[in-house]
């Protein structure tokens, strides 16, 4: 549903065949001059929808592509891979909602390209480590202009991975090349992190906030940790916030997390900013936190 900034009167709304709960605004993909909207949700669901009109631009159906089992997420537009003037678009498509909790057998991810004008599958490759993926694909792009897909594959009770990959490397399936920043055999990387230069370098440094207790930030051009920091007995669904929550000029983090037996149960969630100092110029850090209750 569109509503209008102004007054709050609906502007138009459009019916999906299942849930949507991944929507992407960002890009213009009809050349009307306003921006279209990406929805991605339960069963396969994922739509583009003219953001003037509300009408159905296109919807995915390859049926070679597409599992109806498993959801699309928040996707990520990227340049015009296939060259016809319109931006195109990278989503992930995983997931087993069908499943029990700590079941053997989970569905493998798979990393779709598709047509912005007309949702078309341009290329499509499983994750390099077979594992379940609930992830929202992000561009990481270098200082010398080098982009790269950063993707997550795990679930609440099945290990997984960080990885990155070259958006052409990925493109043409060529998944050998493909960097594992951090894995954990016990449990998924499903939330995207956030992207910010901690260390002054022009590079975009890697915060992200785990599923296993941890919240750790890695270098963005060796991907080396440069903090680690834990919440025992914690599990975290949330990108870390970043601000400036103090009086120097290094990015500092909200971060929120649930306490309970873990995944599906929790009994009550915590809020904690993170400060972030350099103590040396080896780029040690301190982190100093404060909580808050949400119960």
């Amino acid at each position: 549903m569109a509503l209008n900034g102004e007054d709050g009167k609906e502007l138009w709304r459009y019916y999906t065949d299942h849930e949507i709960f991944g929507i992407n605004c960002n890009a213009d993909l009809n050349s009307d001059g306003v921006n279209d909207c990406l929805g991605g949700g339960r069963a396969g669901v994922f739509d583009a929808v003219n953001g003037r009109t509300g009408t159905l631009l296109w919807k995915f159906k390859d049926k070679l592509v597409k599992n109806s089992i498993m959801n699309l997420y928040t996707a990520h537009t990227i340049d015009d891979l296939d060259k016809d003037g319109i931006l195109d678009v990278l989503a992930i498509h995983g997931g087993d909602p069908l499943s029990e909790p700590g079941s053997k057998h989970r569905l493998s991810g798979r990393i779709v390209f598709f047509s912005g004008k007309s949702g078309k599958v341009l290329s499509w490759s499983g994750v390099p480590d077979e594992k379940e993926s609930y992830y929202s694909p992000q561009v990481l792009t270098k200082s010398d202009g080098t982009k790269l897909v950063l993707f997550g594959t795990g679930g609440e009770t099945h290990g997984g991975g960080l990885w990155l990959l070259s958006v052409n490397d990925l493109f043409y399936h060529r998944l050998e090349n493909a960097i594992c920043i951090f894995s954990d055999p016990k449990k998924g990387i499903m939330t995207p992190p956030v992207l910010v230069d901690l260390n002054g370098d022009g590079e975009e440094d890697i915060v992200m906030s785990l599923f296993n207790s941890h919240v750790i930030a890695f270098n963005g051009k060796t991907y080396s940790q440069l903090w680690n920091f834990s919440i025992p007995s914690s599990e975290s669904y949330n990108t870390p916030a970043p601000g400036y929550f103090n009086d120097d000029k290094i990015p500092d983090f909200l971060i929120k997390f649930a306490h309970g037996p873990g995944f599906p149960i929790y009994y009550f969630s915590e809020v904690m900013y993170m400060f972030i100092k350099i103590i040396s110029r080896l780029l040690y850090y301190c982190i100093f936190s404060q909580y808050i209750i949400i119960k």
